[in-house]
This record gives C-alpha cells, structure tokens and sequence, in this order.
C-alpha cells in the first residue's frame, strides 16, 4: 500500500470520516475486519484513543445493495470471519464481546454494556434519515443539506424498512462508528448533486444515505465515517474524495500477483479469400457490430463468437495442465431483454461448419430486478443461482447478465469479459474489470506465516468492443494516471437569491423557441436524384459470399505489449439478416433522423434518400443495374450479398455523413410559419445548480437570481460586474448550461446543433438583450450570431418583449475590446455598449479609438 500524497481538503461533514481506495479483489472485506476489531479493542481497553476519536459499543457495516450484503453475511454473520481468520491477537480473545447481528434480529433496545456489528444495507436505514439537516453556511460552499427537495425515501426491496432496527439505533445513547462498503454511492460532497434535476433512483438513494449518516449524527453522535470503495473518486474530474487517506491501486494488486493479470483481446475480422485470390484480409473493414442487424445476436455475434473462442482456448489450458476447474465466459449486455434474447441464441448456437450445439444447457443469465428485490423466492434463486456458478460441480459455463452486476458479485472462475455495452466512464471499467479480477488459484501461507503462490499465471480476458479503446485506455488510466493529487476543484452550489420578494425584483423572462428549425414539411422535395453528389471514390461493390475468420490477440494492460503465445483464429457464423428494409433502417435512417432531430414521421422520405444514394452515387458497379427494392424480392444469397456491401462499416459511416450534410442543407434556414414560443419559463423559476468554484466568480450579485455564480474567463466575470452596476440594466443573468440552459439552435455544415449564449440581460425599460462576449470571431461564430439575430426578431414578433442580439469581441488584434472600452467609460449604461458594438460590427469609428 502507498501512503496517501495528496493536499488535504476541508471536509464539509460534522463528523470524522477517513475513506480507504482499495483494488478489487485486494482484499477490502478482510481490512474492514481488522479495522472494525482495532475499534472494538480499543473501546473494551478504554484506551486513549478510544476516548479522543470517541470509540463507543455500537458498529454498523453498510451495503449499498442486496448483493454486496449477501458477500458481507457471508464473511460476518455470527462472527465467523473474527474466528476463522488470524484478526485477534490471542492476548485479546477473552475480551472480545463483540455480537454481530443483522437487520433483521438487532436487539430491540442498546445496552450501553454490550458491544454490537450491525451488517445491513443502507435501505433499511431510509428511515433514519426523516430528520432534516442544519446548513452550516449561506453560500452553499459548506452545507450539508441533503434535502434537495428529495422526496421522502420509501421501502422498495424486500428487506427494507427494520423497525427493530430503527428503534435501537434511536435508543442508542453513544456514538456510532459506520463503515460504508463499496462507497463510492456516498459520495463526499452534498454539492454533487445538485445538479440532478432529474433524480434517478441510485441518485435519490444516495441523497438518502448522505441523510441516514447525518440523521445518525444528531441522534447519539457519528464517532467515525470510514469508506471503502475500487473507486473512491470524482469521474467528472478523476480526482479522490476529499477525505480519501490510503490508496492501494489496482496497478500494485496486478503486479503483486494478488489478483489476475488483465488482458484486452484485441479482435480483428476479415474475409477469407477465396479460390485463385490472393486473399488480403480487409481489416477493419468488417465492423465487429452490425448496426443494421435485428436482433441483439446478430448485432454482437462477432464479440460474443470471440468471447467464446477465447474461453474455449482458457478452458483447454486448464484441462491440459491437469487443473479440474471450470473456466467461465461472462457476457455484459446493455438490456434484460437483451440479454434473454442472447442466451436463448446461446443455446441453439452452432459453430461455423458444424451441427453441434455446444453451449446447450450451459447458460445460466443472472438478473437482479424489481421482482427479485421485493420477492423473497425470486432473491433466494438469485442467491443460489450466484453460490453455485463458482463451484465445480455447476453445469453452467456462461453467465449472461446486465451491469447490475457490477459490484458485490465476487467469481473466482471468470477467465473471459464480453462487454456488449460501452464502458463510458472510468468506475464502469474498472467495475468490469472487478468481476473477474479475483484469482482462482489463491495462494496459502506456512506455519511461519510465508506466502505459498501456486505458481499458476492468471489471466482475465476482456474482449475489446469497437465503441471503445476506453477499455484499454481506461485500464491504463487506472494504474498510470491516477487521480490528480493536486487541490481538486472545489464543486459548489449556486444558490437561489433570498428572500423570495428580492428575488422577484431581479426576474427576467427565458423565453424559447419551440420548433424554430422544425421546418415545413416541403424540404424533402428539394432533394432530387440528380442533387445527390456522387462519391468521388466509389467503393467495390463484392459479388460473392466470402467466409469470415476472426483473430484474436492479447494486450496487457499494464505496458501494452502483445502477449507470448500464437493468436487465436475462429470462424465466425454469420446470421442472416431479417430482411434489408430493416437493414437500411437501422443502419442508416434511424442515426440520420436522430442526428438531423426528426421525427420518425420522415423515416421514409430519408429511407428514400439512401436506397437511391446507395444504387446511384455509392458504389463502382459496371455492367449490371443495383436496385435494392429488386433484391428485396430476390433470392436468400443476393440478399445477403446486398446486405454486406451496403452494411459495411466505411461504406455506411461515409454514405450517413453525406446524407446527413444533403439534408441538412436542404433544411437550413427554412422556418415553420407558426413558432410556438414557450414564455413559463423565469430567472425566478430556476432552481439552485452544481457548479465548479473558479478564480472567475462573483458572490451576492445585486442583480441576480443566482447568489453566484461561476464564469469561464475573466472578461466574463468583468462583464458581469459591469452589468451589476449599469444604471440601465435591471437584472442580468449568466446562462451555465446546466443550472440555466437557454439554448439557440443554428445550422452549420448541414447540422443543427445548440448555441448556449453568455448572458440574458433585462433593461429597466423592460427589453431584453441577448449578449455574447468572444475573444474573437469564426466563421461559426458569424452563423451563430445571424441565426441568433433572428431568433431575437422571433422573440420580438411572438411576444410583448422587445429582444436584441449583442455581440461583444474581445481581440486586440481586430481593435476591438468591447468590454474594456466600456469599463473606460466615465458612465456605465448599456445604451452606450450597444451603440459602441453596433457601430463597430457595421465597420465605422471605434469609439473611444
């Protein structure tokens, strides 16, 4: 273990809290044991240190799920792991008093002579958490509100709500010591969810138990906080939780041999060549997802037939060395629904050229829903189903399951990973990683307490998923790029002016256009055959069925080298396609519709558009005529032959690009004739935000809703200030895309994405401006602002509201610093700013020049 390097951070907590960054499968449960056994021999010596840190009879072991409780019972109920693992010194073992206990039979009232271990997850503590928490500060910099307008947390799992539990930590008249497992659901910080405007359920339960802590702390005292989690950190900004104080990283469990050594298996597909070709694979050509496919199978067919060819080849490793142990291939799906379609394919799978069904009877899919957390039957096969898939006698080599998953669920046997979903974050991956980290050959120690390895090189084999070298990448980010240990940013709430009357006064109207790029329903006609631009370099259009090998090689993940051995080949069974009207819907016109913002009502005038792209502007086809609607009617191999070509990856990721920029050109500037303007939005109406504190920021604001606010450059925060002391304006409000979001949609290179403006401003004679502020001009900053400038004289036309468009440039080199030439000025109105603009941006004398 490394001792811990970074700055140490005020906490925002009342209480002590220490957090312990441990790898998975380093040995987390075992360093709570002994830190728990350290408490409770210190409370029975009454020693000093018991004393000071206020050590007291009453523990309580945290989950944040049945799962991860399940593996606590496992280890704790009754005791077991204090008696069966070398924890208490033998000079201590008389005075060990400690009743480990859980929800369920916790006794009814404290007793101040007995000493307790609570193992329960944090569900059944949601009533705990009813009692409302102190701010300790106006500005939000130091507030541990965990309201947040939370609604009050209900059972919803089986085991929830204990009352026995309840009542006797409510009787309890002594301080509690609480070790939160896998704890990065607590996080640190109160701020960081501010910004969950809407609350998913993970998100509300943690609200809750930063609520159960504090409600602990009012009620007999919180003597110590101590977290432990794989990923004891900030994703957004890769930095440690502020009272993280020891860091075993997953790079030192590899390279200790405590846990497997992780490999990404990097795979490849190309065609075979045919008889009389030379047979140069295609590479990357063949994607290893098929977008256009219509089932789950098909789309991922070339992973999965990967992860199985890869766990064959550990299997066979292990059967030949003579070790009688079950390999297993687990499958990450993004869906339920998803996953049972999966595992009912696996079943009837049949390898290239064969008619056996070899993973008959051997998928086993492991779900925890709704039903398994409120039904006690349904969690007892979930239970069994978990035990059993480790040991040596199960039938079932591969599991198929969802993220939920993730954490808690410790197999030994998992040799292969097959993620069918992204690993968009850096906790996922590692999570990923987690599942199959721990070792199936453990070492032992000797009588003198040496360390016994058996010897045997593990590996866990995570097949690479085309959306991310993020795999890979987060990989060696975890062990080569660990959290900064510099100062984190400080992450803060802005908060909402009080009192509400106040408030009022500073009130503006956020007005928005809906639709305003919903165009007339007439653009598709714009677009004719002969607009169609042909592709300068046409691609090959393959008239034959080839077969398809994959290859297979693997990375470490540590250094990035190749690892000794030959690669694995595999065949690759291919699935046929439903049909290519789904092909071409799912491949193509679904992303264009969803990336140009259409509705699905204009599915076929797309689709139109790219059955005729593809037949005439796409391929280098010579002497017979491609029309996909004739193929359609055809037979089962000129189906298939159409689908390859049109289904390959470049060909459809250049045709969609194409398609994509037609479109949207073919759309720009054409407005629908009735705009709908949406005017039930207000300044007055926000609510308070998370943001990041920055050296650019202004407290108590006098004409602003927000008591602060954040800005990204210091001619920003200048601007702001200026606009709080102009005598003309009345309220002024900085736009943060997350706390505020007014949003203006343009178009650019035939897309339409948003524009967040910097600041709405309100007049005291009532107009509204819409002010920008740039340290120099673009080409897309000239589109932003026409289309801007039109959307302020929709605004204008649609309400009783006069709106203008304000940009200021701040660039030397142009002669133009706007914001500085008004702070010049000997008085301070908006009037004389927009003057100075707009006769700058129509080329006369600069004023003040």
């Amino acid at each position: 273990m490394r001792r811990w390097q970074g700055r140490i951070a005020l906490q925002r907590a009342p209480w002590a809290k220490i957090g312990l960054h441990l790898a998975t499968g380093s040995g987390k449960t075992k360093v709570m044991s002994l830190l728990i056994a350290w408490a409770h021999l210190h409370w029975v010596q009454e020693t000093d240190v018991a004393r000071s840190l206020g050590m007291s009879n009453t523990h309580l072991l945290i989950a944040p799920n049945l799962i991860v409780l399940e593996r606590l019972l496992d280890d704790f109920q009754n005791g077991k792991i204090f008696r069966s693992d070398p924890i208490l010194p033998p000079e201590f073992r008389r005075q060990w008093m400690l009743k480990v206990c859980t929800a369920q039979d916790a006794p009814e009232e404290w007793n101040e002579y007995d000493a307790y271990l609570v193992v329960t997850n944090i569900h059944k503590l949601f009533g705990m958490g009813e009692a409302q928490t102190p701010e300790t500060s106006a500005t939000g910099t130091l507030s541990m509100d965990f309201t947040l307008d939370l609604e009050e947390r209900s059972p919803t799992q089986m085991d929830l709500g204990s009352p026995s539990l309840l009542r006797f930590l409510r009787t309890a008249q002594s301080q509690v010591i609480v070790f939160n497992d896998e704890a990065h659901h607590v996080h640190d910080e109160a701020v960081h969810y501010g910004n969950k405007l809407e609350r998913d359920d993970a998100t509300g339960d943690a609200i809750a138990w930063n609520r159960v802590l504090t409600a602990i702390h009012q009620n007999g005292g919180l003597a110590l906080q101590c977290d432990l989690s794989a990923t004891l950190f900030e994703e957004s900004n890769k930095t440690w939780f502020r009272h993280t104080v020891y860091d075993f990283p997953l790079e030192a469990a590899i390279r200790g041999g405590i846990v497997k050594q992780p490999y990404l298996a990097k795979v490849k597909v190309h065609y075979k060549a045919l008889d009389g070709e030379d047979g140069a694979p295609l590479g990357d050509s063949i994607p290893l997802i098929d977008e256009a496919a219509a089932t789950p199978f098909q789309r991922y067919g070339k992973l999965i037939q990967a992860g199985i060819a890869n766990y064959l080849e550990e299997q066979r490793k292990l059967t030949d060395a003579g070790l009688k142990r079950k390999a297993l291939l687990f499958i990450v799906c993004n869906t339920q629904i998803e996953a049972k379609q999966i595992a009912e394919q696996l079943e009837v799978w049949k390898p290239a050229n064969s008619e056996e069904t070899p993973l008959a009877g051997k998928i086993i899919e492991i779900h925890i829903g709704k039903k398994e957390q409120t039904d006690e039957k349904s969690w007892q096969k979930i239970r069994d189903d978990i035990k059993r898939v480790d040991s040596d006698d199960s039938p079932y080599s591969v599991i198929v399951s969802v993220m939920m998953l993730k954490e808690g669920w410790d197999v030994k046997n998992i040799k292969v990973i097959v993620p069918l979903r992204p690993c968009d974050s850096r906790q996922l991956t590692e999570q990923l990683l987690g599942r199959g980290l721990r070792r199936m050959f453990m070492p032992a120690w000797n009588a003198e307490g040496e360390r016994q390895d058996s010897g045997i090189k593990e590996g866990l084999y995570v097949i690479e998923h085309p959306s991310f070298q993020r795999v890979i990448d987060g990989i060696r980010d975890i062990m080569e790029d660990e959290p900064s240990t510099s100062q984190p940013p400080v992450g803060v709430l802005a908060r909402m002016v009080e009192p509400p009357e106040e408030r009022a006064k500073r009130d503006l109207p956020i007005s928005r256009i809906v639709g305003a790029f919903a165009q007339g329903e007439d653009w598709p006609e714009r677009i004719g055959n002969n607009s169609l631009p042909p592709l300068p370099n046409r691609f090959k259009y393959d008239t034959e069925l080839k077969e398809i090998e994959g290859k297979i090689t693997h990375h470490s993940a540590i250094v990035g080298e190749t690892q000794s051995g030959d690669a694995i080949l595999f065949d690759i069974t291919i699935e046929d396609y439903a049909s290519l009207d789904a092909a071409l819907t799912q491949a193509y016109c679904i992303p264009i519709c969803r990336e140009q913002r259409l509705s699905h009502t204009y599915l076929a005038a797309v689709k139109r558009i790219v059955k005729t792209y593809l037949e005439r502007c796409t391929f280098d086809i010579r002497g017979f005529p491609f029309n996909i609607d004739a193929a359609m009617d055809s037979d089962e191999e000129t189906r298939a032959i159409v689908a390859r070509n049109i289904c390959n990856s470049n060909v459809v990721a250049t045709v969609k690009q194409t398609i994509a920029k037609v479109i949207g050109e073919a759309r720009g500037g054409q407005e629908t004739p009735d705009v709908e303007i949406d005017t039930v939005s207000a300044a007055n109406d926000l609510r308070e935000f998370e943001t990041t504190l920055t050296k650019n920021h202004i407290e108590n604001p006098r004409k602003s809703v927000h008591a602060l606010c954040c800005f990204d450059s210091p001619d920003e925060m200048r601007l702001a200030q200026l606009l709080d002391d102009a005598e003309d304006v009345a309220s002024w409000l900085w736009n943060d895309q997350r706390g505020v979001g007014f949003r203006i949609q343009y178009v650019y290179e035939g897309r339409t994405p948003y524009y967040y403006p910097d600041f709405l401003v309100r007049l005291t004679d009532g107009r509204m401006f819409i002010v920008e502020s740039k340290g120099s001009q673009r080409t897309r900053d000239v589109v932003k602002a026409q289309r801007s400038e039109r959307y302020a004289e929709i605004l204008t036309k649609n309400t009783e509201t006069p709106w203008s468009y304000l940009l200021l440039v701040n660039d030397r080199a142009a002669r133009r610093e706007d914001i500085k030439w008004w702070s010049g000025q000997g008085r301070l109105l908006f009037a004389d700013l927009v003057a100075h603009a707009e006769n700058a941006s129509l080329g006369g004398p600069l004023l003040g020049y």
